[in-house]
């Protein structure tokens, strides 16, 4: 059960997705979307993920001798990266392409916006919309995003060459799902999906991955830890993978 007082202002982004809506709604749409969440569907994006923080290390040698970074722009460029590849199949190259910049800032004033307009629930939503300066910007930052993922959805749509990808990515699955009866997602409905994986699969994993990251670099006896650790698994995975 959701309270729909904690979700009305995001569902003006996700719509009545997995994120937002309960009940039968809720199970049925999870049912459809179970495949995406299943183990043998990550593990071939392992390289996806390796590659993509090939980038940011690229990025973060070429500066870490110019005094402290500011990290949380460039993870959530980097999670914003292997999500497109990963969940959409697009290769944007966002990390160094700074056309995407824009929709990491646009998420992060989503976010923003949405506690403002916490602040006008009583005001009826025309006039917050247009005659507020905060309504004005929600307004226009609602509309980039939905357009956002709509055009995420067109250029799935209009590749031909799918043989070339290594498996089926979220939004094949989206674009092919059937329930029981036959009938698959309507367009708004794979719409409100793509913009939960956006918000959830970017800004929320940024957020955390930076905290953590923060965290280990304010106690290096844990970063050390951390790394023993992971010294310790990949020597036995190599190990494992010279003996076959």
């Amino acid at each position: 059960p959701k309270n729909p007082m904690n979700y009305d202002v995001p569902k003006e982004w996700f719509g009545d997705s997995l994120l937002v809506s309960s009940g039968a709604k809720w199970k049925r749409q999870r049912r459809l979307l179970t495949p995406v969440f299943h183990f043998d569907m990550l593990k071939p994006y392992v390289d996806v993920y390796n590659d993509c923080v090939e980038v940011l290390m690229d990025k973060w040698k070429r500066i870490a001798n110019d005094g402290p970074i500011e990290i949380w722009e460039d993870i959530s460029l980097l999670t914003l990266d292997s999500l497109l590849k990963c969940i959409f199949g697009v290769t944007s190259n966002c990390q160094v392409n700074k056309e995407h910049d824009m929709f990491v800032q646009t998420v992060k004033n989503f976010t923003r916006f949405a506690t403002k307009k916490i602040r006008f629930a009583n005001l009826p939503p025309l006039l917050f919309r247009y005659f507020t300066s905060e309504g004005r910007q929600w307004e226009k930052t609602l509309q980039f995003l939905h357009n956002y993922s709509r055009q995420v959805i067109r250029n799935k749509k209009v590749q031909t060459n799918r043989e070339d990808n290594k498996c089926l990515d979220f939004l094949d699955i989206l674009l092919e799902a059937k329930y029981e009866d036959g009938s698959g997602l309507t367009d708004q409905e794979i719409q409100n999906e793509v913009s939960t994986f956006l918000f959830a699969g970017h800004d929320t994993t940024a957020s955390g991955i930076s905290w953590c990251l923060y965290n280990l670099a304010r106690y290096p006896e844990y970063q050390q830890t951390c790394r023993k650790e992971i010294d310790e698994l990949m020597e036995k995975k190599e190990n494992m993978e010279s003996k076959m």
